[in-house]
C-alpha cells in the first residue's frame, strides 16, 4: 500500500511542475484531473496536506474510526463506509431490558393471591370455634379395648372367629357357601380348632371300618375323608417344596410325585395304626394328631414373610399363645403324657426342619405351604403312634374308663 502511494506521489509532483500548480492550496479546490485524490478519508480537513509522509503507516491508531462507520480495504485504496447500527441497537435495547418491566404484569396476580388470603384467614379467625389445642394420640395401644368394646361383643367376636375357622380352612365353604360368606374370614389361630373336626371325622370313619373287621382298608378310608375335608392345596405346597429341594422346575413327574408319595405313606401308617390300636384311641389320637399338626403348621406364619398373593393371614403373639395353650391342655389331658411328648418332639423336628428350609430359601409363608407342612407332620406323628402304641398305651386310663 506505501508503495503504490509513493509511486502516485512521483506521478502528481512532474504534473505540478509541468502545470505549475501547487497541490498544497487551501483556498482553491482540486482540479479535475485531480479528482481521483478528493475525499481519501473522511475525516480530512482542507487544512491537511493530500499525501502524508511514506513512512506513516496507512492505519493511524491516533484517530479513531467514528462509532457510525465501518472501515472496509478493497484492492489498493482505503475506502470509508458508513453503516448505520440499528440492528445492533435494537438488541441492545432488548438484552438490558429491565427485570421490573418483566415482572410488572405478575405483581398484580401476586398482590390480589396474597390479598385474598389474607381475607380468607381473618374469616377464619373471627369465627367462633373452640379448638383443642392439645395433640391428637395416634397410638393405637394406649386405647383400652375393654373401654371402647364390651364383653358381650368380644364374646360374640370370638365364637364368630370359632366357627369361621370351620368353614375358612375346610371344604365346607363348598357345601355351605352362605354361610361362609355370613361368618367371614378367621385368624391362623383359629386353624387348630378346624383340623380338629377334620380329624374327629376322620378318627370316626376309621372307627367304623374296625367295628367290621375291615381295619385293612381303615387307613386309606382316613386318608380319603382327611384329604376331601381339608382339600388339595396341601399337595400344591408338597409340590413346591420339591421343586425347592430338587431345584427344578415343576412338571408331570415332580406333581405326581407330590400327590402319590404322601398318598402311600399316609395309607400304609394309618392301616398299620388301627391295627396296633383300639378304634376309641384311632379315634382320639388322630383327632388330636391333626390338630397338634396345624398348631405347629400355622407358626410358620409368625417366623416367615407374607405371601402377598397366596396369604393365609396374620397370626399375632396373644392368639398364637392362646391356640398353643389350648391345644397342650387338651392333648395333656386326653393321651398319655409318654406320648404326649413323643408327639411334641416329633412335631417340633419337623417344624424347625421345614422353617430352617424355607428361611434358607427365602420363601414367603403361604396357605399352600402351611397346608403342606400340616400334612406332613400328620404323616410324621403317625409313624411315631405307631412306633410307640404297641408298647405304651395311647390314651389316659381316666378317660377310657369314661367310655368303658
Amino acid at each position: 500500500m506505501a508503495l503504490n502511494i509513493n509511486v502516485l506521489k512521483n506521478v502528481t509532483d512532474k504534473f505540478i511542475k509541468k502545470t505549475g500548480s501547487s497541490a498544497q492550496s487551501t483556498n482553491t479546490e482540486p482540479t479535475a484531473d485531480a479528482s481521483i485524490f478528493k475525499n481519501v478519508s473522511l475525516n480530512q480537513t482542507k487544512d491537511e496536506s493530500l499525501f502524508k509522509d511514506p513512512t506513516d503507516n496507512i492505519l493511524e491508531t491516533d484517530n479513531p474510526v467514528p462509532e457510525q462507520s465501518t472501515r472496509v480495504f478493497t484492492g489498493n485504496q482505503t475506502i470509508f463506509s458508513e453503516l448505520k447500527q440499528e440492528s445492533a441497537d435494537t438488541f441492545n435495547k432488548t438484552a438490558n431490558i429491565d427485570k421490573n418491566e418483566l415482572t410488572s404484569d405478575v405483581e398484580p396476580l401476586t398482590e390480589t393471591f396474597a390479598k385474598s388470603v389474607k381475607e380468607h384467614t381473618e374469616k377464619i379467625l373471627d369465627n367462633d370455634i373452640d379448638v383443642d389445642p392439645s395433640p391428637i394420640d395416634l397410638n393405637l395401644s394406649a386405647y383400652n379395648d375393654k373401654e371402647t368394646i364390651s364383653l358381650k361383643l368380644s364374646s360374640i367376636l370370638f365364637f364368630r372367629q370359632f366357627f369361621a375357622s370351620f368353614f375358612q380352612y375346610t371344604t365346607l365353604s363348598l357345601c355351605f357357601p352362605q354361610t361362609a360368606s355370613r361368618l367371614g374370614p378367621s385368624y391362623p389361630s383359629s386353624m387348630p380348632f378346624a383340623y380338629l373336626l377334620i380329624g374327629l371325622i376322620s378318627g370316626a370313619a376309621a372307627g367304623f371300618t374296625s367295628n367290621v373287621n375291615l381295619k385293612i382298608i381303615s387307613g386309606g378310608l382316613i386318608f380319603c375323608v382327611f384329604i376331601t375335608l381339608s382339600g388339595l392345596s396341601s399337595f400344591r405346597g408338597i409340590c413346591t417344596l420339591m421343586c425347592l429341594f430338587s431345584q427344578r422346575r415343576a412338571d408331570e413327574i415332580i406333581s405326581g410325585v407330590a400327590v402319590a408319595i404322601p398318598c402311600i405313606i399316609f395309607t400304609v401308617v394309618a392301616s398299620a395304626l388301627a391295627m396296633i390300636v383300639s378304634p376309641l384311641e384311632l379315634f382320639l389320637s388322630f383327632a388330636l394328631i391333626s390338630m397338634l399338626s396345624a398348631a405347629f403348621a400355622v407358626t410358620l406364619v409368625f417366623t416367615l414373610e407374607q405371601d402377598p398373593v397366596n396369604s393365609i393371614g396374620t397370626i399375632t403373639i396373644g392368639g398364637m399363645i392362646i391356640s398353643a395353650l389350648l391345644t397342650l391342655a387338651l392333648c395333656f389331658l386326653i393321651l398319655n403324657p409318654l406320648v404326649m411328648v413323643s408327639l411334641l418332639g416329633t412335631g417340633l423336628l419337623v417344624r424347625v426342619i421345614i422353617g430352617y428350609f424355607l428361611h434358607l430359601n427365602h420363601v414367603a409363608a403361604s396357605r399352600d405351604l402351611i397346608l403342606a407342612a400340616t400334612q406332613i407332620s400328620v404323616i410324621a406323628m403317625l409313624l411315631d403312634l405307631a412306633c410307640i402304641g404297641s408298647s405304651l398305651p395311647v390314651i389316659n386310663t381316666c378317660v377310657i374308663s369314661l367310655f368303658n
